[in-house]
């Protein structure tokens, strides 16, 4: 037996053009809507973490540095010789940067006849680094340069030294430059 569809009902079936478009529509709208409500929520959340500021800042758990041997110029337009450097912070089990409130400690040391010696010590205030940090993809990226003289022939060990306001420190793994 054979039964149409009006004689169940005066409306047309579902798969009548009207109702296509509709189906289409709403699905379309569901599948661009999917994300927006993770996104929304993680930026807020990244905006309520950068206003808490010590709280997140006391739970660094490591410092990503990468340095390179540069010439730059100093504050009096004359060339100087250092290392440049881009310089992440990480919360504990974090993969996106952040901000700090404290200063850190910068420590250069050579390695002299198969020992390595501290040379330089260079400390770099809050405000100092505030100017330094750059938004990027990845976070917050601070951009610093250390002036050093170079020696052709030298072999160099750079570590950054974060202290929190609560007094813990993070080191970072060395990282040596010829």
């Amino acid at each position: 037996m054979f039964i149409s569809y009006s004689s169940l009902s005066h409306k047309p079936p579902l798969t009548s053009r009207f109702g296509i478009r509709w189906s289409l529509c709403a699905v379309l709208l569901g599948v661009l809507t999917l994300g927006c409500a993770s996104t929304t929520s993680s930026f807020y959340e990244q905006v309520a973490s950068a206003k808490k500021g010590s709280a997140d800042n006391a739970r660094i758990g490591r410092i990503l540095p990468l340095w390179s041997i540069a010439t730059q110029q100093d504050p009096n337009g004359l060339e100087s010789q250092g290392f440049l450097g881009k310089v992440m912070f990480f919360g504990a089990g974090s993969d996106r940067s952040r901000t700090v409130d404290n200063g850190v400690r910068v420590l250069i040391s050579e390695a002299i006849d198969d020992t390595w010696q501290l040379k330089q010590e260079f400390i770099i205030t809050p405000e100092a680094l505030t100017k330094k940090r750059n938004s990027t993809a990845l976070g917050e990226v601070y951009e610093l340069f250390i002036p050093h003289e170079i020696r052709a022939d030298g072999l160099y060990g750079v570590v950054v030294e974060y202290t929190a306001q609560d007094g813990s420190k993070t080191v970072s793994p060395a990282t040596k430059l010829p």
